[in-house]
């Protein structure tokens, strides 16, 4: 599997560290054609060059946060993980939707949403 070959070339890493890193890559990997569904590597190897430099990328970001932000990373990882198949291709689809906004539409989504949630405006 991808993580544990990060984590293998990275020195020895705690399982859960490993799934933290999966939720990053899942966050910040570059989205997927339109036509094309979410797929998920099986392995290190199965990654282009761009997708394996982007994933250590993101692997060194996670290491330099602050344990407590490792910590929530992880535990929504794990949630992630438990939700229905169903429920994980919604909320990549509503992340797909989002990532294809032009900045001024996620300004704008954001704005809404602080809005929605009762934050400044």
């Amino acid at each position: 599997m991808i993580l544990r070959s990060m984590a293998a070339r990275a020195g020895s890493r705690s399982l859960a560290r490993s799934c933290a890193i999966g939720a990053l890559l899942l966050a910040l990997s570059p989205a997927p054609a339109r036509s094309e569904p979410w797929r998920l590597a099986q392995n290190w190897e199965q990654l282009s060059p761009d997708q394996r430099s982007r994933a250590m990328e993101n692997y060194e970001r996670f290491q330099r946060m602050p344990r407590q932000a490792q910590q929530q990373v992880e535990r929504r990882w794990q949630n992630f993980q438990q939700m229905p198949s169903t429920e994980q291709d919604r909320i990549r689809r509503n992340f797909d939707t989002y990532r294809n906004m032009s900045p001024d539409q996620r300004q704008d989504f954001m704005d809404r949403y602080r809005r929605y949630q009762g934050g400044p405006r």
